[in-house]
């Protein structure tokens, strides 16, 4: 569309495939596809071979793309969970140029509560059957969880609604799914009524342990299995793994990544809704449409269960389609791209329609870790975290020909790119940087931050978020 001043502005629309690992896919050359309406977008669209992302976990991986900034820049992280960034985010810039914003979030991590509202004119909490009301556990957000605070929380706003809201996210909401069939439903209602221009954001939770059986689970599971729900559970005990509570082998494993696949195809069905109903609102001509991973996942990968404790490629290779209305169609570009990239792109191709095959920066992708302290295994009594093998922070600095990780214990590993982007798993690892390559490993490592040592949150601080993840039904 071109405004009053004759710029063209385009209208844009950016899906978060939640815990989406690139490796899992079609696109990315498996060959086994479990998302293939997505690979069919993905031929009117551009594709990043080599698109990682910032941190291995929702929250900092989602304020990197709402600020372009590093965590370390933003302080969204681990230590320090508010969103509160020192300048504005992408939804705030876009509504100073008078975008009309949108959100539509099925992670409870990704709310109002913790401040990724900014700049959003609706913010829809797809997880509460009133969308848009007061969370319980946003007015305990104090750490205040006496039974004075409970009532004058569930009195603030409506307090039918907050009931309601309080049943519906304990009992009913993933009964069936992640909430992805209610979210796209309510996406093509919302396209219908949505003044232009505007920005859309969504965020789909299909990926994310515990993985569910569905009617698509069946092409990926034995024929001879009655009932999966035995590994539907083990998927959500990671906790379990990673304190030695619980022993996994191969099959496990393999029918955990089974269900996963069907998760995938799942979500990858109501995409097709999504792209139909941009289709059938005749906004495909007008909108940037850009779908991407946070963060993948690790499936016993490296001995390790969901996405936590590590920087390895199989949480930092992520899904990255962007679909320009006149422009980079059926591209393909490896230069390795991150979400700071994305957000950039979006800014400039919103009012100026960049070419998508432009996103790709200088110098370093930049991916870290820097804090443990939400990690549930923190918390066990019967394990001791403090000292083991996942206390540990980390850094990483990629180009597209090495990858350097850097812990904050001083231990540096180096790998070389082999056939493809994953460098622990296509790659091989340099026993020598130092000695081999002293210079590429210099460059690399003044990429990477140092480790603030004061970086951790305060006692009432994850008292109040303990709270808020306990009232939605999330631990």
């Amino acid at each position: 569309m071109t405004d009053p001043t004759g710029t063209r502005r385009y209208n844009v629309v950016l899906v978060v495939l939640d815990t989406v690992r690139a490796r899992q896919l079609g696109l990315y050359g498996r060959d086994r596809d479990p998302m293939p309406a997505l690979t069919e977008f993905a031929e009117d669209a551009t594709v990043f071979n080599s698109a990682y992302t910032n941190a291995p976990w929702t929250v900092p991986a989602h304020a990197s793309l709402f600020t372009g900034t590093l965590p370390s820049e933003h302080g969204c992280h681990g230590g320090s969970l508010e969103f509160d960034p020192g300048g504005p985010s992408l939804a705030e810039t876009l509504s100073a140029q008078e975008y009309r914003t949108l959100a539509l979030s099925n992670n409870v991590w990704i709310s109002d509560h913790f401040g990724f509202d900014r700049g959003f004119d609706s913010f829809y909490k797809e997880w509460q059957l009133f969308r848009e009301a007061q969370e319980l556990g946003h007015a305990l957000k104090t750490g205040d969880r006496s039974r004075l605070a409970l009532l004058r929380a569930f009195a603030s706003g409506n307090p039918i609604e907050n009931a309601l809201n309080g049943l519906y996210g304990k009992y009913w909401y993933r009964r069936s799914d992640f909430g992805a069939k209610r979210t796209t439903n309510h996406l093509g209602s919302v396209l219908e009524d949505v003044r232009e221009p505007f920005f859309a954001f969504v965020n789909y939770m299909e990926g994310h342990a515990p993985y569910q059986e569905h009617p698509h689970s069946r092409a990926y599971l034995p024929t001879d299995l009655d009932d999966a729900s035995r590994y539907t559970e083990l998927s959500g005990r990671s906790v379990d793994y990673h304190a030695g509570a619980l022993a996994l082998g191969d099959e496990e494993f393999s029918m955990m990544e089974s269900l996963y696949d069907g998760e995938l195809r799942y979500l990858d069905a109501r995409l097709r809704h999504v792209f139909d109903a941009l289709a059938a609102h005749d906004l495909l001509s007008e909108t940037i449409v850009a779908i991407v991973g946070d963060h993948g996942e690790n499936i016993g990968d490296h001995g390790l269960l969901a996405h936590r404790f590590s920087v390895h490629d199989t949480l930092l290779h992520v899904p990255l389609v962007v679909r320009h209305p006149d422009s980079g169609r059926g591209e393909r570009v490896s230069d390795p791209v991150d979400l700071v990239d994305l957000h950039n792109w979006l800014l400039d191709a919103s009012i100026d329609g960049a070419d998508p095959t432009t996103m790709p920066s200088p110098g370093p992708i930049v991916t870290e870790y820097l804090s443990t302290d939400y990690a549930p295994e923190t918390t066990r009594d019967d394990f001791t975290f403090e000292g083991s093998a996942y206390d540990r922070r980390y850094a990483a600095a990629r180009t597209e020909s090495h990858k350097l990780v850097v812990a904050d214990d001083g231990t540096e590993r180096l790998y070389a790119a082999g056939d493809g982007p994953d460098f622990e798993r296509d790659g091989r690892e340099i026993t020598e940087p130092g000695r081999t390559e002293p210079a590429l490993v210099s460059t690399l490592r003044e990429a990477c931050p140092e480790f603030d040592h004061r970086l951790g949150a305060t006692d009432d601080h994850r008292a109040a978020v303990e709270s808020h993840l306990e009232t939605l039904g999330y631990r």
